[in-house]
This record gives C-alpha cells, sequence and structure tokens, in this order.
C-alpha cells in the first residue's frame, strides 16, 4: 500500500463532510497507534500529520492545547531527524521529548 491509499483509507469517513479539527484529531489518534503498533512507519505517520495540519486543515484552525503542538511537532519531524543524523545533540533531545509526549498524549486518549 503506498502514502496516498492509506492516507484516503484514513480519510474515508472525513471526506463526505467539511474536515474539523476534532476529525483531524481522531484520524491523527488513529494514526499514532497504529504507528506504536507497527501498522504503519514513522514517514506516513508524519505524512499524515502533514497532510491534516498543511493540507485538509490550516495551522490556524487549530484551537492551541496539546493536540495541536503534537500534530505541529509530528510534521516538522523530518526536520529534526535529519539533522540528528548530522549529530546535532538538540535535535536527538527533541526527538526523544517528542515520542515521550505523543506516547503519553496516546495513553491518555484510549
Amino acid at each position: 500500500m503506498d502514502f496516498e491509499d492509506l492516507f484516503n483509507k484514513y480519510l474515508a469517513n472525513q471526506l463526505k463532510r467539511k474536515m474539523t479539527e476534532h476529525d483531524a484529531r481522531e484520524i491523527f489518534e488513529k494514526a499514532a497507534k497504529d504507528y506504536f503498533s507497527k501498522k504503519i512507519s514513522l514517514d506516513f505517520l508524519i505524512g499524515i500529520a502533514t497532510q491534516l495540519y498543511f493540507e485538509l486543515l490550516k495551522p490556524s484552525d487549530y484551537t492551541g492545547g496539546v493536540f495541536h503542538n503534537l500534530i505541529e511537532k509530528t510534521a516538522d519531524l523530518d526536520f529534526y531527524i535529519e539533522e540528528s543524523k548530522k549529530g546535532d545533540k538538540e535535535a536527538k533531545r527533541y526527538i526523544k521529548e517528542y515520542f515521550s509526549e505523543l506516547r503519553e498524549y496516546i495513553s491518555k486518549a484510549s
């Protein structure tokens, strides 16, 4: 399954109506759970977050809070991964903290 097929699978129900922040939250939470269950790759999780954050809704459509912070961080994660590969210690710390925050968020969302 390629990224587009996977993304459309997550969106199937939402495509019938206008996307809301609540919809984005549900899709993101499902994708994050699937990532931790090893059903999808990190690249797919980042792609889903990026599409939700920048394409289907705009950053200004989000109301703030933990979810907004996490989806934005997920969409930006590629940058930090590349920097950590170059030896950037701050990027490595950022990634570690990100995954800790994501695990905590998903455990509370379940």
